[in-house]
């Protein structure tokens, strides 16, 4: 007969769901840095060839102590785009859906878009979410050349509010946003994929193209007034349409991490 033992913390938790996950990153954990600068940020789970590195842009800044005392990313400070990419890694899904979910704090706004991440062309080759203290507060979008849209969401912003963001889509059917897990706007779509086809990507950030980026706009046209301004401790990215209850069992595991 086995003995299990729950020891205290983290270690007694549930795990960390990673069913059909690309890479998770947690600010405290994988940040190599210089001098307060990120070098590049590794992944806590998933693949850990998907490190995030900086781009031809400044880099985001490491705060210490700055929530449940552990450290977390600062971008956009200085009235400057600041970003990391993954480059030629590409995390593309055709396999029913794609969800990334990330906790942020929004400080300000670049513009109508402050790109949290985005993924390609923007519109009409892309995929990203915007977060800031602007009107439209949220902005999500999927390939709209392929069937995807966009969608807006507004509410009444706090600068002190951490958020647990998600943008979920199910492939041929709906997108939506999420905070803190519950659905606050959503739309209809036929989009198919997240893939070669209907996302325009490219391993450095071109006029018209670009990788997986944290922290702004993908492409660089326009890319100075579409920068997320705030802090961010957690992102992950998986190639499937996450429950209610895996998305539960994921913010539960951030927010007992950052506690």
């Amino acid at each position: 007969m086995s003995l299990i033992i729950a020891l205290p913390g983290i270690l007694s938790q549930t795990p960390f769901y990673q069913n059909n996950l690309v890479a998770a990153w947690f600010s405290d954990t994988g940040v190599n840095q210089s001098s307060g600068i990120v070098d590049n940020w590794v992944p806590s789970f998933g693949n850990s060839g998907f490190v995030a590195n900086p781009t031809t842009y400044n880099r985001p800044q490491v705060i210490s102590n700055a929530l449940g005392g552990k450290s977390v990313l600062s971008f956009g400070s200085g009235s400057v785009p600041t970003n990391l990419s993954l480059a030629f890694n590409y995390p593309f899904s055709n396999a029913g859906g794609y969800t990334v979910s990330t906790l942020v704090k929004a400080t300000g706004t670049s513009g109508a878009t402050s790109m949290v991440w985005d993924f390609g062309q923007t519109i009409p080759n892309g995929v990203g979410i915007s977060y800031g203290t602007n009107v439209n507060n949220y902005f999500a979008y999927t390939p709209t050349a392929f069937g995807g849209a966009q969608l807006l969401y507004s509410h009444n912003y706090t600068s002190n509010d951490w958020v647990f963001l998600t943008f979920r889509v199910t492939f041929g059917s709906l997108q939506e946003i999420l905070i803190n897990n519950v659905v606050v706007a959503s739309n209809s779509i036929t989009t198919s994929a997240i893939d070669s086809t209907t996302i325009s990507e490219s391993a450095t950030q071109q006029t018209n193209d670009g990788p997986f980026v944290i922290g702004s706009q993908s492409k660089t046209l326009s890319i100075e007034s579409r920068y997320f301004v705030g802090q961010m401790a957690f992102l992950g990215i998986w190639r499937e349409a996450i429950t209610n209850t895996n998305l539960n069992n994921i913010k539960q595991w951030v927010d007992r991490k950052f506690s």
